[in-house]
């Protein structure tokens, strides 16, 4: 039997911040803003999860509407974002990030396999919980199963690629999926018509 202490795998999001660690451009921008930074960072982490919760509950048939969104706020016991806006702004923001993620759903057209899948196998070193796994039709015209991850903040494709690789390994294992794609969806608060995204 295999002692309990090897049960242990650090997720693959801790395993990336040690493997890289922050940009030039980060530090720079942290030690420009100062003290203010992170609240700056902390409001975004916090908004990002609650974009996530919502494309999650979505998923489930689950109404995102003002109720909601006010519920799930008042739910969380981090309130940093306080500092910065209220509610009516913050629930403008997640509407906007929201937006982006159904430009990519009416777009693809994605067919749900799985929702916040855990993740974790002996033979890997490592964890984690990946977003959404879909059936997308390829150029082709073929369903094809995708891994597609979630994100609010800056394109680092090369980090995030990286880390959707790593859950892939563990998908294909523990799922017994082949042909398996990894994909990462970039959604944003900011455009000036209609709701746009990035999917690579």
């Amino acid at each position: 039997a295999r002692e309990v202490k090897e049960t242990f795998r650090p997720s693959v999001t801790s395993i990336m911040g040690v493997a890289m660690p922050k940009s030039k451009a980060l530090e720079t921008w942290m030690k420009n803003m100062g003290h203010y930074s992170d609240v700056v960072r902390d409001t975004s982490a916090v908004i990002g999860t609650m974009v996530h919760r919502c494309i999650e509950d979505l998923l489930r048939g689950i109404t995102i509407d003002r109720q909601y969104m006010l519920n799930m706020i008042h739910s969380y016991n981090r309130r940093i974002w306080v500092l910065t806006m209220d509610e009516e702004e913050l629930m403008y923001k997640i509407r906007r990030y929201m937006e982006s993620y159904m430009s990519f759903y009416n777009k693809h057209q994605p067919r749900l396999i799985g929702n916040e899948l855990p993740l974790w196998d002996w033979d890997y070193g490592w964890a984690g919980q990946t977003d959404q796994l879909y059936a997308i039709k390829n150029k082709k015209g073929e369903w094809t199963p995708v891994l597609v991850d979630n994100k609010t903040g800056s394109q680092q494709t090369e980090k995030h690629l990286l880390q959707q690789t790593a859950y892939s390994l563990l998908i294909k294992k523990m799922y017994k999926i082949e042909n398996l794609e990894i994909g990462i969806l970039y959604v944003r608060e900011s455009y000036r018509n209609d709701p746009t995204h990035t999917f690579k």
